[in-house]
């Protein structure tokens, strides 16, 4: 897209400048940059009004106002899409004009006018029929998601809205696999100075490791003694070797350990084909030959990067969930070690504060739908966190599901009685008893 975006500004093309603009903006709101997505609509409109374009213009205004919806200043985006809508009924552009429908809708529904979204979203299929295929409405179904969960129930559309929900995750579906087929491609495709790495070494999810994009196999490590240290080094080099031998050869004399090492780190380079680590003036360090792709280092570094960006900074909520997509699952559960216990309880806290701070930044910007999903998530790792519980209450009140509320909290204090046996806190039954009031 950048490279597109070179190329239409040499060329006096107004149109065309306006529409990659647009492009873009689309992209930034995706991943959650909205103060980015605004900038680009700017741009693109400073372009149209330049090359006076007249429709394009009108399609950029419903764009900048389910961004601003989406930000959580939802009346000041009705008010946009509203104008909006009756600027594409003069101009008579259809299928611009069903979209936008839908985003004002979903304005409407968050403002909690759910008749007015009701009737506006009614509108927006009549004019995709009208115009023959409603591909303009499934684009958008998944960032309208909850909305359309609730119509859905409804006997006028609600076959109508299921077909769009579903529709919508097959085509995400689709496109997640591209993506990952795409990125395999590019690693065979890259510059030389983009080469793959080496070693790949996947620890969150399931144990793997790839030289050159093929699996060292479990035969290949001789012995489980040899694949767990591998694993070990690799999470903490460079590392003294004293503490190498106090975990893995506590009970032995020193000689013997030290000849341990020697021979496990022999098999662990037979293993791999190459040498991998190097003992260095009492430490065991990474050799300096090999590029390592380590999937636990990349989760904590984005994961700590995310966490120290201010609350309600536009680029944090982005952050935190490409942070969310790196943790693939557990640290090493095939492994019961202690040490490796310890770093699983340690990754498994970093994620359920990533998630917990996601949720805080969905929740701010109103959207209870998406901050529910999260707090499953965290829910599942962390079953027995009261502050969990109480974000959930909240966005399934915020959701007008009061007996959800309900079954919820009497499912978590059974848990808490059957586990602990103990009651909600103080905090959490305060919080349930305005909640139901």
């Amino acid at each position: 897209m950048k490279c597109a975006l070179l190329k239409v500004e040499q060329v006096n093309d107004w149109a065309l400048q306006a529409y990659v603009y647009r492009a873009l903006a689309r992209l930034d709101r995706l991943s959650g940059n909205f103060i980015g997505a605004l900038e680009w609509l700017r741009r693109a409109e400073q372009t149209a009004g330049q090359g006076k374009i007249v429709t394009p213009l009108a399609g950029l205004d419903g764009l900048r106002g389910i961004i601003l919806v989406e930000m959580g200043h939802v009346q000041d985006g009705r008010r946009v899409l509203s104008q909006t809508c009756a600027e594409l009924e003069r101009l008579s552009t259809p299928v611009d004009l069903a979209q936008t429908l839908l985003f004002r809708a979903y304005a409407e529904f968050r403002s909690g006018d759910s008749n007015a979204a009701a009737a506006t979203f009614a509108r927006a299929l009549t004019v995709a029929e009208g115009v023959g295929y409603d591909q303009m409405l499934v684009s958008e179904a998944l960032s309208v998601r909850d909305m359309l969960e609730t119509f859905a129930h409804q006997p006028h559309f609600g076959p109508q809205t299921h077909s769009l929900l579903t529709r919508a995750q097959s085509v995400s579906g689709v496109r997640e696999r591209l993506s990952q087929s795409d990125e395999s491609a590019l690693r065979f495709a890259s510059q030389p100075w983009e080469q793959a790495a080496t070693l790949e070494v996947r620890a969150l999810g399931s144990s793997r490791v790839l030289k050159q994009g093929v699996e060292v196999s479990r035969t290949q490590w001789v012995s489980q003694r040899t694949r767990e240290l591998f694993f070990f080094l690799i999470d903490r080099m460079p590392i003294h070797r004293d503490k190498v031998l106090g975990t893995f050869w506590p009970e032995k004399p020193p000689a013997r350990a030290v000849a341990n090492l020697h021979q496990t780190l022999y098999r662990l380079r037979r293993a791999v084909g190459c040498e991998v680590v190097i003992l260095k003036e009492q430490e065991c360090r990474l050799a300096p030959d090999i590029s390592l792709d380590y999937d636990v280092a990349r989760f904590e570094a984005e994961a700590q990067a995310a966490l120290k960006q201010a609350p309600n900074d536009w680029r944090r909520i982005g952050a935190l969930a490409w942070a969310v997509e790196r943790y693939m699952g557990d640290y090493l559960p095939d492994l019961a070690s202690d040490w490796a216990l310890e770093r699983h309880q340690a990754l498994k806290e970093l994620y359920v504060s990533v998630l917990c701070a996601y949720a805080d930044e969905l929740i701010n910007l109103t959207r209870y739908t998406e901050a529910r999903e999260v707090l499953a998530k965290a829910l599942t790792a962390e079953p027995l966190r009261d502050d969990l519980h109480e974000r959930m209450l909240l966005c399934l009140s915020k959701l007008g599901r009061r007996h959800e509320v309900v079954d919820h909290y009497h499912g978590y204090r059974e848990t808490l009685r059957t586990e602990l046996g103990l009651d909600p806190s103080p905090e959490v039954r305060a919080l349930y008893a305005r909640l139901i009031a």
